[in-house]
């Protein structure tokens, strides 16, 4: 059955309502290939330790009514993980964000803090295969061996031969032991980082599925290129994937949304043949710039099987900007919520569309990503909200805290756009402290009519599942 045609939306609110058992467990097979997916633990994400702290519904001198329960996940710990300072992925961003948050008043007086239990290797086994997830357990030994953070009984022979053999192992998983390899290199504590992150996305999309929150923000999540038995751009483990496994125990439909500047290739093909999830991504066109990565995402790409019209892609050529990205992306969304009638939405705000990001080719600001929000969270239905990929740790922190505020409905805290002094690393946001940073200048190589003519093509796609 499509999609399209079962069941209703969520009411607006998200009224509350007891979570379901899991059901069939067909969501794991979905992700695995359709072959025995496994089971999932007994406990669930859900029956851990959350914090007391509630949202109180207003802000101090705001005057304005908070009307969603907002669920928050932040862990100090994972900040204290790094890839390398080049990294696209550092979780230093969170942080910032996490100051940016605080220093508007909007943490704990406005959000309800996450404490979820720890998830296990059987959580993350939902998506990964379990020899990938003991070659990280491995390469989180080698590592903290390496560094000195313990002392492990891995061996490291000074033998060539034998670390050659110990490093082909690794690479047929993507893993790499050298950092100036690959992005993909192991650091100390890496799975313990994998499994904090995940947690998070895990516990927010357990609150989705308990009714007992509306909205449910981990930043330190949205690692969407991790397949089920490889590394990829520095992704290890998916919770994007498994945050949405866990959300199908609850909703028959789920939406999830790419707004990164990067296609999220692993989540379009974990659910690839299935009608219960559409992803949605807006990304770089790979077909006009062949050297950039991963190289998917075409429009035409649009599911096999029962997925077929079910994966929905926006490639956008270099230069775009505020403008033409809102419009595009209100214009689609809105028409896929109205096709698809999602039940509950995961959306990823990644910084590559970001200006001056590194390597980056768009002309977009803090601004269009916090609109873009803006168009989801007015649809009223239960949201995940997740991080992913941003190079500009200043930039995407600043992106994170602003779509907070929206996400709450504070944008009046953003006073006359300017960072509070109270902000700890605020140095970070020099030289002219405001949470929307400048544009870039670069040539718009999306024209008017090639926008529309792009916009046509992929609301024909949303128009063939209305037929079905």
């Amino acid at each position: 059955m499509s999609g399209a045609s079962s069941g209703t939306t969520t009411p607006p609110g998200g009224a509350k309502r007891k979570r379901s058992e899991p059901g069939s467990g067909s969501s794991s097979k979905e992700a695995k290939g359709g072959k025995g997916g496994k089971k999932s633990s007994s406990n669930g994400v859900a029956g851990g330790k959350h914090g007391s702290k509630t949202a109180n519904g207003t802000a101090a001198g705001s005057g304005e009514a908070n009307p969603k329960r907002i669920a928050y996940f932040h862990d100090l710990e994972l900040s204290t993980y790094e890839h390398g300072r080049a990294h696209k992925f550092r979780p230093f961003r969170a942080k910032l964000a996490h100051q940016l948050i605080n220093g508007y008043g909007a943490y704990k007086d406005l959000m309800e803090v996450l404490r979820p239990r720890l998830v296990t290797r059987t959580d993350m086994g939902q998506y990964h295969s379990d020899a990938y997830l003991e070659i990280l357990a491995t390469a989180q030994a080698t590592a903290n061996k390496r560094f000195g953070w313990a002392q492990t009984d891995v061996a490291e022979s000074e033998d060539p031969l034998v670390r050659r053999k110990i490093e082909e192992v690794f690479q047929r998983f993507n893993v790499e032991l050298d950092p100036q390899k690959s992005g993909n290199a192991i650091f100390p504590g890496v799975l313990d980082y994998c499994r904090l992150y995940t947690t998070g996305s895990l516990g927010c999309a357990a609150r989705l599925c308990a009714g007992t929150a509306d909205v449910a923000i981990n930043w330190y999540g949205g690692m969407c290129h991790a397949r089920g038995s490889r590394a990829a751009a520095g992704c290890y483990v998916n919770d994007v994937v498994l945050a949405t496994l866990e959300l199908l125990k609850r909703f028959k439909r789920i939406l999830y949304i790419n707004l990164s500047g990067v296609h999220a290739d692993a989540v379009e093909e974990a659910f690839y043949t299935t009608s219960r999830v559409m992803t949605l991504s807006f990304h770089l066109n790979a077909e006009q710039n062949p050297r950039e990565w991963p190289g998917t995402g075409h429009v035409d790409d649009v599911g096999v099987d029962d997925g077929e019209g079910f994966a929905i892609n926006v490639p956008v050529d270099p230069g775009i900007d505020d403008p033409m990205l809102v419009s595009t992306f209100t214009e689609i969304v809105k028409k896929a919520a109205a096709v698809y009638l999602p039940e509950a939405i995961v959306m990823q705000c990644g910084g590559g569309f970001l200006s001056t990001e590194r390597g980056g080719c768009f002309n977009v600001t803090e601004q269009a990503y916090a609109d873009c929000v803006r168009v989801v969270r007015d649809l009223d239905v239960p949201l995940l909200m997740l991080g992913g990929n941003g190079s500009n740790m200043a930039r995407t922190a600043r992106m994170w805290a602003f779509a907070t505020m929206v996400l709450l409905r504070k944008e009046s805290l953003l006073k006359d756009n300017l960072i509070p002094d109270v902000v700890p690393c605020r140095y970070y946001f020099e030289p002219n402290y405001e949470i929307v940073g400048p544009t870039a200048k670069m040539p718009n190589l999306n024209t008017a009519e090639e926008n529309l003519k792009l916009r046509r093509r992929v609301l024909g796609n949303l128009n063939q599942l209305m037929t079905k």
